[in-house]
């Protein structure tokens, strides 16, 4: 797909050049044209002259803390501040081609949820930064100066993050210990469901319970829902989708039934089964003896 783009805009220029060619009556200005046009290409290839050729700022301009990470063995890299602004933190981005390590930063076309969740962080010394940190597995931490100072929590160690390197602008912490934790597959066994009523619409509620262990989701996940109704014996179907994010304990997700809210729920059967081809079809019914209204 990324090849027809350029291969359209190509067709479409050559025509537009040849009508308007032929469009022009005296000799000398079809030659005119066809110079000028000529210079323009010349003009635009030459700044793609080196194109591929790797990024590398001037020594003067690295920061001494990316040129450490540089010759670091390998580890996702987090660097805080993260901005509640994703495009803040184009600056990691940049750096990052110095050190060639994943960014848990980082970003592409659009800020996923995982992201935002991190970039409320204030505080990396208290247990749900902690944990959110383990979940994506961070090895290094390169933590900024905040104004003139770092922060009070930027100590010798933070949680199992061990400091191992103070520069002029960062301090570095290593977690030699890191591991990316994934979402299991039976991760519906960690939920606690519930059905409210509010607004004039049934919901059904999803509640996250793991206190000691966060998680993240790299692919979309879809869950079969099937609900049953008390005054009906028709079921309704329902798809529920959950984006790539990270898990942490008390999330809450809701998936809206309908308009109906004089319907009560007599149960909910969740059915998940992963991408993979041996993946197990992992199967949750629920009862639910009342509805909560707000």
């Amino acid at each position: 797909m990324s090849i027809l783009i350029p291969l359209g805009l190509g067709i479409t220029t050559g025509i537009a050049y040849k009508i308007i060619r032929e469009r022009l009556e005296k000799p000398y200005l079809k030659k005119i044209f066809s110079f000028t046009v000529l210079i323009i290409l010349m003009l635009e290839i030459y700044p793609a002259k080196g194109l591929y050729v790797p990024y590398k700022p001037s020594r003067d301009e690295i920061p001494e803390e990316y040129s450490w990470l540089k010759q670091a063995p390998s580890g996702p890299v987090l660097e805080w501040p993260v901005t509640k602004s994703f495009s803040g933190d184009a600056v990691y981005l940049e750096r990052s081609m110095i050190h060639q390590k994943k960014l848990i930063n980082g970003y592409a076309a659009f800020e996923w949820e995982g992201r935002k969740k991190l970039a409320e962080l204030t505080d990396l010394s208290n247990k749900n930064a902690l944990l959110s940190l383990y979940a994506f597995g961070v090895r290094y931490l390169v933590v900024h100066r905040s104004g003139r100072d770092f922060p009070r929590w930027a100590g010798k160690k933070i949680g199992e993050f061990n400091q191992i390197k103070v520069f002029n602008n960062a301090l570095v912490y290593l977690n030699k210990n890191s591991k990316t934790n994934l979402l299991p597959q039976n991760f519906l066994d960690y939920c606690a469901v519930l059905v409210e009523n509010a607004n004039e619409k049934n919901r059904l509620m999803l509640r996250f319970n793991s206190p000691s262990v966060y998680y993240v989701s790299k692919n979309k996940k879809q869950l079969k829902v099937k609900v049953k109704w008390k005054s009906s014996s028709t079921p309704s179907y329902y798809e529920w989708p959950f984006y790539p994010t990270l898990w942490q304990d008390g999330d809450t997700y809701e998936l809206v039934l309908d308009g109906n809210s004089d319907r009560i729920l007599e149960s909910a059967e969740l059915t998940y089964s992963g991408p993979e081809k041996n993946s197990m079809e992992i199967f949750r019914k629920i009862e639910f003896s009342e509805v909560r209204s707000f």
